[in-house]
C-alpha cells in the first residue's frame, strides 16, 4: 500500500466528507478510500443503470415477441424501383420540384 497526501482542501469540503463518512458508519479515511476506489474503476454503463434503478424493483416486463424483418433491399444496381418512387414524389409535389425540361440537359 502507498500513502496519498492531498493539500489545500477547503475546510467546508473536509467537513462534508467527514459528515458523509459518519452517515455511512465509516471513518473519513475509509470513506475517502471508498470514493477513490469507486471513481477509479472502468465505467460500466449497464452496471450503473442497474444500480440506479435497483431500488425501484417490482416491474416485470413481458419479452417482446420476435417479428420477421423481411428481405434486405436489393443493392445490386437495379435502380428502376427507386426512380419510379422519385417520379411519383415529384409528380405529387410539382410545386416543389423544377420542371426537368426547364433545367436543360446539364451540359455547358
Amino acid at each position: 500500500m502507498t500513502t496519498l497526501t492531498i493539500r489545500n482542501v477547503d475546510a467546508a469540503i473536509k467537513e462534508r466528507l467527514r459528515v458523509r463518512a459518519a452517515h455511512n458508519g465509516r471513518s473519513m479515511e475509509a470513506k475517502l478510500r471508498h470514493i477513490l476506489i469507486e471513481s477509479s474503476r472502468e465505467p460500466n454503463l449497464a452496471e450503473a443503470i442497474r444500480r440506479r434503478f435497483a431500488p425501484l424493483t417490482g416491474v416485470d416486463l413481458n419479452p417482446h415477441r420476435r417479428v420477421p424483418v423481411g428481405e434486405p433491399p436489393n443493392l445490386t444496381g437495379d435502380r428502376s424501383r427507386h426512380q419510379h418512387h422519385f417520379r411519383l414524389d415529384a409528380a405529387e409535389h410539382e410545386d416543389l420540384w423544377p420542371d426537368p425540361r426547364a433545367i436543360g440537359d446539364g451540359s455547358r
